[in-house]
């Protein structure tokens, strides 16, 4: 299916409540749908709108154990321009995901024209991490560990469920998952770690959870997450 070519950018609505907050516009730009039709890199925008979609994949399931923040308020840039809104923010999704007894907080991280799948599980003091660039040295590095710290004690200080039987000691959980063999492929292997997750492991996590080695992503699965997304992505948007 073809793009207009009378317009530039379109915008894609957010319902309220849907990341645990007011909602809004994504401001949607034509070059960052051609990128992920030709398989380019991936804008926020585009990593934004997969989470909606997953997020609306899991409530049609019988049983459903995620939750999903807003990629747009953790971001780097958000952490470093507006820290205490991030917080916020944070404590306020993570409060209401564990009422709704969700365990599996996820979110696609950027930091450093990079994304990482992060799934932040409160209730057991744990954040787990799929970097598919992930450091040799295995130092875990990430921007938003500063920042969860005082997420996690405000949580507590909220009542948050189970915060009584908890201690303040986070577990940072890296775990072992395909590499990607190029810069531009991060995106695609973050929307198959999330969706394998979703689809396949929450009811039963951490057993039974395979660990794939570090080899990249076979091309074909790799297009496989592309194509699926693309076209959910242009029946939704472009009817």
């Amino acid at each position: 299916m073809k793009l207009p070519k009378d317009r530039r950018s379109f915008v894609v609505e957010v319902p309220q409540g849907e990341f645990y907050h007011d909602g809004g516009p994504i401001l949607v730009h034509y070059n960052d749908i051609n990128l992920l039709l030709t398989c380019g890199w991936l804008d926020i925008s585009i990593l934004t709108i997969f989470t909606m979609h997953l997020s609306k994949l899991c409530s049609t399931m019988e049983q459903n154990f995620c939750a999903f923040l807003d990629p747009g308020c953790i971001n780097e840039a958000s952490l470093d321009m507006a820290p205490k809104q991030a917080i916020d923010y944070m404590c306020s999704a993570l409060l209401q995901s564990q009422a709704q007894e969700k365990p599996f907080v996820l979110a696609p991280v950027f930091q450093d024209k990079h994304w990482i799948f992060f799934f932040f599980c409160p209730r057991k003091n744990s954040v787990f991490v799929m970097d598919p660039n992930q450091p040799k040295d295995n130092k875990t590095n990430y921007k938003i560990m500063k920042y969860y710290k005082r997420v996690f004690l405000k949580y507590t200080k909220e009542g948050g469920p189970h915060a009584k039987e908890l201690n303040l000691k986070i577990h940072w959980r890296m775990l072992k998952c395909q590499q990607q063999y190029l810069g531009w492929e991060c995106g695609y292997y973050v929307m198959k770690f999330m969706h394998s997750f979703v689809t396949r492991h929450q009811k039963t996590f951490p057993k039974n959870f395979p660990s794939p080695g570090v080899a990249p992503l076979p091309m074909d699965q790799l297009h496989e997450i592309r194509g699926m997304w693309a076209r959910v992505f242009m029946d939704e948007h472009f009817k």
